[in-house]
């Protein structure tokens, strides 16, 4: 038989809800609907892993980081607290969308942005703020901008499987068999050349202007080969960036890399 200390530690454990992760209500836009959630803790590295969820409805698109000339790259900030910082954002893998006007690199379905929150000591059962901005367009684009507030998720909210889908999402780390590395300049564009596996059909490179250096749209320089030709101008900060952030996408997969633009 247990003794009554043990009785009473095991009436603590069963009794003691499990630790649950945040999450804001929806909201509701002409577009579709967002909202952020988080999981229950913090890693070991001082990172709260979050989920920016974006439902559009048929029809809708939104923006990756960089859409191009036109667009709206999302925005996360937070507010009301000391010991959450900036999320980083973590993108899945986007696409060129042409929707007769412009085109543009982002999503034409529902897509989970993952959220990097720095945090340091503090209340980590408290709530936050986290102020949004982005756009998501039809025929026309409409910026949505609000304050969402995150607080303890109701019971039922799997926001630690949520947020997991969307780290599962992110594209992989470049390797050596599957890349993109800079190999010359032409005129006002950069030669780039990529190395991705042979049952691709299907190929895209997307890159993230910096400071310095605006982008345009990468274009393969033959459609059967694995030479690409990016655009680029340089803007008024002056100085010669050292490395861009690119994303290669196929249709068997996606990886994430830097590009090397120093030499």
């Amino acid at each position: 038989m247990l003794k009554l200390p043990g009785l009473l530690a095991l009436a603590f454990v069963v009794s003691s809800p499990a630790l649950a992760g945040k999450a804001s209500d929806w909201l509701h836009t002409e577009g579709g609907s967002i909202r952020i959630v988080t999981e229950a803790e913090a890693t070991e590295e001082g990172i709260l892993r979050g989920a920016l969820q974006i439902v559009l409805k048929p029809g809708w698109k939104t923006y990756w980081a960089d859409p191009g000339d036109s667009g709206i790259p999302p925005s996360v900030n937070v507010a009301g607290t000391s010991h959450i910082g900036e999320p980083t954002i973590g993108f899945p893998a986007p696409k060129l969308i042409d929707d007769g006007y412009a085109p543009f690199v982002g999503y034409d379905r529902p897509v989970t942005l993952a959220l990097s929150f720095p945090v340091s000591e503090g209340d980590q059962a408290a709530g936050f703020t986290a102020d949004l901005f982005l756009g998501v367009c039809e025929t026309i684009c409409i910026p949505v901008q609000a304050s969402l507030e995150l607080e303890v998720a109701s019971n039922g909210l799997a926001t630690d499987e949520i947020v997991r889908r969307a780290f599962a999402d992110l594209p992989r780390e470049a390797s050596e068999a599957f890349h993109a590395r800079l190999v010359g300049i032409r005129d006002d564009s950069l030669v780039i050349e990529a190395a991705y596996p042979d049952e691709a059909n299907h190929l895209e490179l997307h890159v993230v202007s910096t400071d310095t250096r605006m982008f345009g749209p990468a274009e393969r320089s033959r459609r059967d080969d694995a030479v690409f030709v990016l655009p680029f101008t340089d803007t008024d900060e002056g100085g010669r960036p050292v490395r861009a952030v690119y994303t290669l996408v196929t249709d068997v997969g996606a990886v994430t890399g830097t590009l090397d633009l120093a030499n």
